[in-house]
């Protein structure tokens, strides 16, 4: 079984997967070492990151010879943020900022192809191995962030009108606490009673719930609370927090 298709059972049957974020490095041992440390997808964010199309391109093709699933955070909703990526080589994209079943719409449109959507084909990478164009859409990851009490009361309208269309859901966490009026406090009371909302209707419809974690110690927080798929930071965080952890070892020193 090829880790993609490992990813999507996973994700298909409600089992905890972890990620990690990629926003500015380009360097392929970044990703040898998310593979070697047994991440079932690295999460590449183009809505903040630094990263060119090129590099992109670099990026996944890597991947796809580690063996290590892609997910492409777009930076918005438009044909060819969405479509580019699986052009590029990418497993699966998460578009953020999605609050109405229209979004929605245009979203399957762009980045399924017929029946289902209405995509077009190109790009040297699109196609794994063996695939052909009708296995592409059941192949694939489709995710969106939900960041607001919009989307959060929108949800089961979009869950409903695309049974199984969607392979997670991942709530934005810092987003969402401005939209509910706590800035940064993500474990504001109200705030924790929109992502309880979202993870019933998730449960109900039987569908992959995601959060973006700051660090792997929040993790235990949020898989009590329904989350399964764990997107845990971005290399610089990654690498800054065990640079700290150095410091204070170092400070400790009797």
């Amino acid at each position: 079984m090829n880790a993609q298709k490992e990813f999507m059972e996973k994700l298909a049957a409600r089992k905890p997967v972890v990620g990690c974020g990629l926003m500015n490095v380009t360097y392929s041992g970044v990703m040898q070492v998310y593979k070697s440390c047994g991440m079932d997808f690295v999460l590449i964010d183009c809505e903040h990151g630094t990263l060119s199309d090129v590099s992109i391109e670099e990026i996944l093709r890597t991947c796809r010879l580690l063996d290590l699933p892609t997910v492409v955070r777009v930076p918005g909703i438009h044909q060819s943020l969405i479509a580019k990526p699986m052009d590029m080589g990418a497993d699966g994209i998460m578009v953020p900022r999605v609050d109405t079943v229209e979004q929605l719409d245009d979203i399957v449109k762009y980045w399924r192809f017929a029946p289902r959507g209405k995509k077009g084909f190109g790009g040297f990478a699109q196609l794994r191995p063996g695939e052909t164009i009708p296995d592409v859409n059941d192949n694939r990851v489709l995710s969106i962030q939900i960041e607001s009490r919009e989307g959060a009361a929108n949800l089961e309208k979009m869950l409903t009108k695309y049974p199984g269309e969607l392979q997670f859901v991942l709530v934005g966490p810092t987003d969402l606490s401005v939209d509910v009026g706590t800035p940064g406090d993500m474990y504001s009371e109200v705030e924790l009673e929109v992502i309880a909302d979202i993870a019933k209707t998730c449960e109900r419809h039987g569908v992959s719930l995601g959060m973006f974690c700051t660090g792997p110690d929040v993790m235990q927080f949020w898989a009590d609370r329904g989350i399964n798929v764990m997107w845990v930071t971005a290399e610089l965080f990654l690498l800054a927090n065990e640079v700290g952890r150095v410091k204070t070892m170092f400070d400790d020193l009797k």
